[in-house]
C-alpha cells in the first residue's frame, strides 16, 4: 500500500544531488511519483543519472525568489521534500552564504508554496 501512496502524484525534491536527495529521488522514481527536481546550475547530479530521463529537472537557484515563485506555479507539487542546505561538506565554510541558502531559500520555497 505504502508504495501506492505517491504513484502519479507530483513529487518537488531539492537536494538532489546530496545522499538523502538523491536517494529520495530515486524512492519516488520506484515509486512511480511524477517527480521534480530543483537543482542549481552547479549541482552535480551524479547520483540519480540512472534515472535523470525519469525525472524534471529545473536548473535554478531557491534565493531567487521571483524565479521559485514562476516554477512552481507550473510546476504545482502535490509534496515537497526540501532536502538542500548548504554546510553539509566540511569545506563549505561561507556563513553568509549558508543563511542565504539555508534559512532565505527555505522562507522563499515556503512562500512560493502558497496556503
Amino acid at each position: 500500500m505504502a508504495e501506492e501512496f505517491f504513484n502519479g502524484k507530483k513529487v518537488l525534491i531539492t537536494g538532489a544531488s546530496g545522499f538523502i536527495g538523491s536517494h529520495m529521488v530515486l524512492r519516488m522514481v520506484r515509486e512511480n511519483a511524477d517527480v521534480c527536481v530543483m537543482a542549481r546550475e552547479s549541482s552535480d547530479l551524479w547520483r540519480v543519472e540512472d534515472v535523470l530521463n525519469d525525472i524534471d529537472i529545473r536548473r535554478f537557484d531557491l534565493r531567487d525568489q521571483a524565479a521559485l515563485s514562476a516554477q512552481m506555479k507550473q510546476i504545482k507539487p502535490d509534496f515537497i521534500f526540501h532536502l538542500g542546505a548548504y554546510g553539509v561538506d566540511a569545506r563549505q565554510k561561507d556563513y553568509y552564504e549558508a543563511v542565504n541558502t539555508n534559512i532565505i531559500g527555505t522562507m522563499n520555497l515556503i512562500n512560493a508554496a502558497g496556503p
